[in-house]
């Protein structure tokens, strides 16, 4: 009986499953880049409100960090007497010198602003920090001259991939963790 040229069926699944393995063992599975991406895009948070914490107590006057989802966009402002943005002023990223903002979702940090919540005294609900001249978190003065301030802790949460990751910043003081 003459022997065709070839690979029996075994010696197949043999060389499939060494490939396999080696594959496994050499490619990194995805989720182990989502932790280095989301301490990144953590910190991109945290020093933007230190920073707008920062010109609030240097210059006096009233900063607030905008998260918005929709955008996927970071951006730090000043605010005029009325607590709006103060469109006069553009406040500059200390690296790059231009307009603070910085931009998440596909792109260089590629982590998705999920959500950001915070919860002021007077029940409002937004997607802004605000920092007054004092440097702690407040969303300015209510009628009575009295500062309406965060009721509960501040939360951003992010998602890169599977992974959810959520920075929270505390109502007191400003300071922020992940």
């Amino acid at each position: 009986m003459a022997r065709r040229a070839g690979v029996t069926l075994i010696e197949m699944v043999v060389v499939l499953a060494l490939v396999a393995l080696v594959v496994s063992i050499g490619v990194p599975p995805a989720d182990a880049l989502d932790g280095p991406r989301l301490d990144a895009a953590s910190s991109e948070i945290r020093e933007a409100c230190r920073f707008a914490q920062a010109a609030a107590l240097r210059g006096g006057a009233w900063y607030a960090v905008d998260f918005d989802p929709a955008s996927q966009v970071v951006r730090v402002y000043r605010l005029d007497a009325y607590y709006a943005e103060d469109t006069s002023v553009t406040v500059m990223h200390p690296v790059d010198k231009g307009a603070y903002r910085i931009a998440f979702g596909a792109g260089a940090l590629d982590v998705a602003i999920v959500s950001a919540v915070f919860q002021y005294s007077n029940s409002t609900t937004t997607r802004t920090l605000a920092y007054g001249p004092d440097g702690l978190p407040a969303a300015g003065l209510d009628s009575g001259g009295n500062a309406v301030t965060l009721k509960n802790d501040g939360l951003v949460t992010l998602r890169h991939g599977r992974t959810v990751r959520r920075v929270t910043i505390d109502a007191a003081m400003g300071k922020v963790t992940f």
